[in-house]
């Protein structure tokens, strides 16, 4: 077995348990806790003694503290036992940390390790199914621009925000910041989720929070970490479109269904005849726009370096990362030195610095920085008119009316850039706009610095302690563009051999012209003081915290903030308060609140309190239950209720209590002449105020059969009201705007947990850890107008609920000429989409739009982890899914004309397959048939969704210590990993989009492509 020899005052040792050694086991002398060294791959350590206790502390996660007595003794075995009950686990809470096994609220938290197992770019892009409570839906793929949005324990509010608050190492991020965390720099992610947790926060607690703490500098010798990682990214769905042929031939049946047959769109025979054979390609071409326009994949690079090591007096940790993602646009680009893919570029700089001033004064300091590059083809982002509708580049392929299949060939003869003629007002070339047209670029800086000092004030009374941060962080993002918008473009006659000019007047392309514009610049500067007090009475514990915060962020661009103006400081302030006791570990009981407020609420009303508090009862310490049930380990049940609250209520908040006048124009006499002058706005809000929310938590640990399966599991019920609400139930008749009024009510409640389970047999290893989340809320009071019909109301449902129309079939031709059929006021036929009457008047309105799928946001998501070990193999597989939620589809996405023809077209409805069918005819009714953005839904539009994905995978090999120190190094690994790898999914096969892409008012097809990647790493450790 492994031991210790004593010689003179230099230790050396190995720490083992029952399965063999153990690395990264920290060892500490007792009475110089900055006197330590942690164990290798092989459970070496080597330590030189400075005092005179001759006592080891030996301290590793997932296992019970030992004090080691080396006094007096040549050889000593170390061997550390399992902590089954997590008695030495500790938990990061607001504004400090908590034991787990003490815990009394709701908290999920999972380690560094298994971030870097995915290769994204974005941090919050691995945690769902991971955390329970956390959902998320990664929305795009596009480099820079990937973080999924994400949410805790669902919406609760339909006014205002429900992001989470983000706080990293005591300082608050938005969402955009903490997808440029270097994953390589985190040692922990945790959600709070209750009232006992977030009630610390005060006015800003009730959507959750999310807590990132970044790896701190050990004691020992230095350690030097390289991480080098290369990757290969493609697109997770590769949409089908039909060929020239086929869409034309469709595109016929569509205008003759609508009597249009002299729209210049309508293809002859002889022009089909073209399109088939392929042989006039300029004339009549056939250009399947996805592959040609996207790579089959582009490269993601990461590379980390890290420095880790102290002595007595000064610990550190120093971290710098690089990041390369590219897009997968081709490059159509002449030789013009200009770069018009998407990519991102960033780097990564944190150096954490702990300093032990005196025996009783600790220091921190704490620098990072962060400097992004985000590249894109010029204007092509969605909403952006220069591609076509507004959709970008992805929704300019999709799009049957500006990009078909036979709209014009790739380039002309000559290598000019052709231009539809069908559209020469609308859409020239795509691939000279890739080309020539330039790019948009955006940079991202932000600095950070963190510093605090603890002082401990024993002299007064053992375990108090006074505390100082301060903490200025910026971030500002500027955007450069090298662009040219007029080119020249030509239409080729192949029979002439001539080529016709879009603009006669232009013949040459342009020079590039330069813009810059500051898209945003913040600055926050958070102070806190503090007085912490924590003490052991023989079996009572006794603890304490009193915290003043003040939190100013200043928006430095021109425009300002609506709520603030440019310049004028949005300002937090208040005063957080904790207390707790706890006997044996035992019986639990603790108490958070908080006084704050902000000045954006100028009303009768700044501040609030924001009580909480919780209970709990470790069962399993108690005799009864531990001599009759020896297999748990721990069972503790816990409770806890509270209010907090959310300042981000959605609209000017600053100005609500003001009344507003307006300029406009008046008409007067008999031939309505218009007059300007003064016109009355909204009346003003004085009792405007911010949201609140009743949280209530019940919930239970369970550890069994020594740590091998633990089980947690919590129900929630959360209450928000004071929501902000404008409202309809007032006519307009009243002659004024009348403000919005904090009058909503939502309801939110759900339940989840996760269960684990590890085994280790001599050298295999294996583990599962399945973790679920529900979250379903319903709007209680929204001051809605009484409604015609009760299904119309929106009072009792979820929030985000569709409305439309219930799908029927299709009309038959008997039905057509059947008055007793309801039908819609404008004409339809046989192969038009039949509705539900639900009013019963035969006449399909918007009166019949009742209830159809669901909210976007999913109500149900799960995971499962699986990992093994062989010696030195490891595998590691994380399956995530969910379902209970609904995607409507529209426009570019699927209706024919707006969109290009696809697989599904097909199968529309003709009298030859009038039994058969399931899509209508073409060229039908456009107001029930096709939806677009606004209006026309129904359920046969709008999908119930669920995915499962194999979202990370993973393969290691961590080759043996003695070959590693042959080639001068303390350890090597190397992996192969990936994310998004596979997918199984209701929604692709019909629609070709990916699950998650798309909400409830955008086109789904807008977003560039979820990604694909495979990725091989190095870990070299020194």
């Amino acid at each position: 077995m492994p031991g210790i020899s004593l010689a003179q005052t230099v230790i050396k040792g190995v720490v083992a348990d029952n399965s063999g050694p153990l690395p990264g086991v920290s060892v500490t002398e007792k009475g110089l806790q900055n006197n330590g060294t942690i164990t290798d791959s092989e459970g070496k350590f080597q330590l030189s003694l400075k005092g005179t206790s001759k006592i080891l502390i030996v301290k590793s996660i997932g296992f019970l503290t030992q004090e080691v007595n080396i006094a007096d003794k040549a050889t000593l075995l170390i061997n550390l036992k399992v902590d089954v009950k997590g008695l030495d686990e500790v938990l990061v809470v607001g504004f400090g940390k908590q034991k787990k096994i003490t815990n009394t609220g709701a908290i999920s938290s999972i380690s560094a390790a298994e971030i870097r197992q995915n290769p994204s770019a974005s941090i919050q892009n691995t945690l769902a199914g991971r955390l329970p409570g956390f959902t998320s839906q990664q929305r795009s793929g596009q480099p820079g621009a990937d973080g999924a949005s994400f949410f805790i324990r669902g919406v609760s509010t339909y006014a205002g925000s429900a992001t989470p608050l983000i706080i990293v190492d005591d300082v608050e991020y938005d969402y955009n910041q903490v997808s440029d965390i270097d994953p390589n720099e985190v040692e922990t992610v945790t959600i709070l989720k209750d009232a006992s947790t977030t009630a610390v926060y005060g006015i800003k607690g009730a959507n959750g929070v999310l807590v990132i703490t970044t790896k701190r500098g050990v004691a020992g010798k230095p350690r030097i970490n390289l991480r080098s990682e290369g990757g290969y990214q493609m697109d997770v769905n590769t949409p089908e479109f039909l060929n020239s042929y086929e869409a034309k031939s469709l595109n016929n049946e569509a205008l003759r269904n609508s009597n249009d047959l002299t729209n210049k769109a309508y293809a002859s025979d002889a022009d089909l005849a073209l399109y088939k054979d392929g042989s006039d390609p300029y004339g009549h071409p056939d250009i399947n726009w996805w592959k040609t326009i996207f790579k089959p994949g582009a490269l993601i690079t990461r590379q980390n370096l890290d420095f880790q090591g102290g002595t007595e007096s000064v610990k550190y940790f120093v971290s710098t990362g690089y990041l390369w993602q590219n897009g997968n646009i081709r490059d159509f680009s002449s030789d013009n030195g200009v770069n018009s893919n998407y990519y991102y570029k960033r780097y990564n700089f944190r150096s954490n610095l702990d300093i032990q001033a005196t025996k009783t004064l600790s220091v921190r300091l704490d620098l990072t920085g962060r400097f992004g590059e985000t590249n894109q083809p010029y204007n092509s982002q969605q909403g952006n008119g220069y591609y076509a509708n507004g959709n970008g580049i992805i929704g300019e392929i999709y799009s049957g009316g500006y990009l078909p299949p036979w709209a014009f060939p790739i380039k002309n003869p000559n290598g000019s850039y052709p231009y539809n003629p069908l559209l020469t007002n609308a859409n020239t070339s795509i691939i000279g706009r890739l080309a020539e047209s330039g790019y948009s670029r955006v940079f991202d800086n932000d600095l950070n610095i963190v510093s605090s000092a603890n002082q401990k004030l024993d002299f007064i009374t053992s375990g108090l302690t006074a505390k100082v941060l301060l903490s200025y962080s910026s971030a500002q993002s500027y955007t450069v563009n090298a662009n040219r918008t007029a080119l020249p473009y030509y239409l080729y006659n192949a029979t002439t051999q001539l080529y016709l000019p879009l603009n006669a007047t232009q013949y040459r392309t342009p020079l590039f012209s330069a813009g810059y514009s500051n898209t945003s610049i913040f600055r926050t500067l958070n102070t806190q003081s503090s007085i912490n007090y924590d003490r052991n009475f023989g079996n009572h514990r006794i603890y304490a915290l009193a915290l003043y915060n003040d939190n100013r962020v200043i928006n430095s661009t021109t425009t300002g903030d609506v709520n603030q103006g440019p310049g004028v400081p949005t300002v937090v302030t208040g005063t957080t308060i904790r207390g707790g006791y706890d006997y044996k570990n035992k019986y639990l009981i603790e108490f958070n609140a908080a006084y704050n407020g902000t000045d954006r609420f100028s009303g009768k009303k700044t501040r609030g309190w924001f009580p909480a508090a919780s209970v709990g009862w470790n069962i399993s310490e108690e005799t009864f239950f531990s001599d009759r049930i020896k297999f748990v380990d721990l069972f503790k049940i816990r409770a806890s209720y509270g209010m907090v609250g959310s300042d981000d209520i959605g609209g000017a908040k600053r100005f609500l209590q003001l009344y507003t006048q307006g300029t406009g124009s008046y008409n007067f006499g008999p031939t309505s002449t218009s007059y300007n002058g003064i016109t009355e706005g909204s009346l003003g809000n004085l009792n405007v105020t911010w949201e609140k929310e009743k949280k209530l938590d019940i919930g239970f640990d369970l550890n069994m059969f020594n740590g091998k399966v633990k089980i947690t599991a919590d129900y929630f019920n959360n209450d928000r009201y004071d929501i902000l609400t404008t409202r309809k139930s007032v006519p307009l008749t009243i002659g004024v705007g009348l403000p919005p009024v904090n009058l909503g009510k939502v309801n939110n409640r759900g339940f989840d947990g996760e269960v684990s389970y590890n085994e280790k047999i001599n050298d295999f290893s294996a583990g599962v850890r399945l973790t679920f989340s529900y979250a379903k809320n319903k709007i209680l009071y929204q001051d809605e107008a009484q409604p015609a019909f009760p299904w119309l109301a929106g009072t009792g449902k979820p929030i985000g609920q569709y409305f439309g129309w219930h799908f029927l079939g299709f009309y038959t031709p008997a039905e057509i000429a059947d008055p007793t059929v309801a039908k819609p006021t404008t004409a339809v036929g046989a192969g038009d989409m039949k509705y539900q009457d639900l009013n019963g008047d035969r006449i399909i309105d918007d009166s019949d739009k009742g209830v159809i799928g669901k909210p976007n946001l999913p109500n149900t998501t799960y995971g499962a982890n699986f990992n093994f070990g062989y010696k030195n193999f490891y595998l590691n597989l994380f399956f995530q899914g969910s379902y209970g939620y609904s995607t409507r589809f529209h426009s570019e996405t699927i209706t024919p004309g707006n969109s290009n023809y696809q697989p599904i077209h097909l199968n529309r409805w003709t009298p030859e397959t009038a039994e058969t069918a399931t899509f209508p005819r073409l060229g039908g009714n456009a107001v029930t048939n096709f939806p677009n953005i606004s209006s026309n839904f129904s359920d046969f539009w709008t999908r119930d969704n669920y995915y499962l994905r194999l979202k990370t995978a993973e393969i290691s090999y961590m080759f043996p210590v003695g070959f590693a120190k042959k080639l001068g190094v303390s350890g090597i690994r190397v992996y192969a990993n990936g994310n998004n790898l596979l997918t199984w999914t209701n929604v692709t096969d019909l629609y070709q989009v990916d699950p998650e892409n798309g909400n409830s008012t955008t086109t789904v097809i807008s977003v560039y492509p979820t990604q694909r990647i495979y990725n091989l790493g190095l870990n070299v450790a020194f």
